[in-house]
């Protein structure tokens, strides 16, 4: 069994032993409340970056739950995984990457971000909120919600996180006609939790020194 933060290097072996091949990165998306799997900006925000991997050749599988119930997962690339916040506060290494907050613009979803923000960032945790386009022509209650997030985490935290937005598609096409939506997946790629796995000669897996 894997043991919560911090990342020990028997841990990283033992995700090696599921012949992942390096370079394995996480994207971790932030889950308002612990039962909501199904939300649907986080439901979205997964949709996007599946697209851009499948555009940038990258191989997805989803993980659920804690690293420690992580068997059987499939080899991958990206391993996508939606998360509660209060497991990522216990999980997420401090020194590398931004686990992603999903944003929607209907004001429910302005909340339930600022609080996902409050608690990672009380962690010591640098989150990305990623806004989504959810419909057409949303782009201006988007933006409105975005600023609101913003004034708020300064007012109360005394910080903001970087902000990114992803705009609408209609499922058919998601990155087509859309270069900065594939921009932000290239970025959130480049905010995961990388993990380098090396295999020896004789099959053994191993950790680069």
């Amino acid at each position: 069994m894997l043991d919560p933060r911090p990342w020990a290097p028997e841990q990283a072996a033992g995700l090696a032993a599921w012949a992942v091949q390096p370079p394995l990165r996480i994207v971790a998306v932030a889950l308002p409340q612990p039962q909501a799997q199904d939300d649907p900006g986080a439901a979205l925000l997964v949709q996007h970056l599946r697209a851009g991997c499948a555009v940038l050749g990258l191989q997805c599988a989803d993980v659920v739950g804690a690293p420690s119930v992580w068997d059987d997962v499939p080899a991958g690339d990206v391993w996508l995984w939606c998360a509660p916040t209060d497991l990522l506060l216990r999980w997420w290494p401090l020194d590398e990457g931004h686990p992603l907050v999903p944003l929607l613009a209907q004001p429910s979803a302005i909340v339930a971000a600022y609080r996902a923000v409050k608690q990672l960032h009380a962690a010591q945790l640098q989150p990305v909120v990623v806004a989504v386009a959810a419909r057409v022509g949303e782009e201006a209650p988007l933006h409105a919600a975005c600023q609101a997030l913003q004034r708020t985490c300064e007012r109360h935290l005394g910080w903001v996180p970087g902000v990114w937005v992803l705009g609408y598609h209609d499922g058919s096409a998601p990155l087509q006609g859309l270069p900065g939506n594939l921009d932000v997946v290239t970025r959130a790629l480049e905010a995961a939790w990388t993990l380098d796995m090396r295999r020896s000669p004789q099959g053994e897996a191993k950790r680069p020194c």
